[in-house]
């Protein structure tokens, strides 16, 4: 199977899902658990990948409501493991976790 192309909004491209996952994990990386990912690449980054995500959520569900403030890593106790994860908070002050994986593959079907 050929490897699909992953366009955000924002411009930015990647040749397949596995290159846009290793710049998400860098971002992920790069960022220590409660620092906020703030304007800047990274914030754009995940911004255009979160809007585009958001469009496959009905509005009551929607990860980013009343709209972003910043981001952030989190360390995510599930099922007995713990992995870090991007969140995203909100304008109004609330919090959500968000799948990078799955927000890339939802990308990759949309480009």
């Amino acid at each position: 199977m050929p490897k699909k192309a992953v366009k955000l909004p924002n411009g930015a491209v990647w040749a397949s899902q596995k290159d846009a996952e290793a710049h998400f994990r860098e971002i992920r990386d790069k960022f220590p658990p409660r620092n906020k990912i703030g304007p800047g690449p990274e914030f754009e980054d995940l911004l255009a990948l979160l809007t585009l995500y958001d469009i496959n959520w009905p509005a009551e569900e929607s990860k980013i409501g009343s709209g972003v403030s910043y981001f952030e890593t989190r360390i995510n106790r599930t099922n007995g493991g713990r992995t870090i994860g991007f969140w995203v908070v909100r304008s109004d002050g609330t919090s959500l976790d968000f799948s990078f994986i799955k927000a890339i593959a939802w990308a990759s079907r949309q480009s």
